[in-house]
């Protein structure tokens, strides 16, 4: 029985391929450059919420490195959905 939907791998795997072949991987310009140096500093900071905005405009570009921090966190935000887990991780 072949399954209905992509599984999660191949979702992220096709994903990460779309910004490796991006024309515009190869550099950041200003503005995504300073947008990926605010959302990682927010990212340090624990401010999920405030860090997706800038990182977004850096991971449009194609900046591997914040596709995968976003990644990560989009995935937390699913596992701890469905297993029922606060969204704060100090909180465990």
């Amino acid at each position: 029985m072949s399954p209905k939907r992509p599984n999660l791998l191949t979702i992220l795997g096709g994903l990460k391929l779309s910004a490796v072949l991006s024309p515009f991987a190869l550099a950041l310009n200003e503005e995504a450059q300073a947008a990926k140096a605010e959302g990682m500093r927010l990212w340090g900071i624990h401010q999920w919420e405030k860090m997706q905005p800038p990182l977004e405009i850096a991971a449009e570009i194609g900046d591997e490195g914040v596709i995968c921090v976003l990644l990560k966190y989009r995935f937390d935000q699913l596992q701890r959905r469905v297993f029922n887990l606060p969204l704060n991780p100090q909180q465990q």
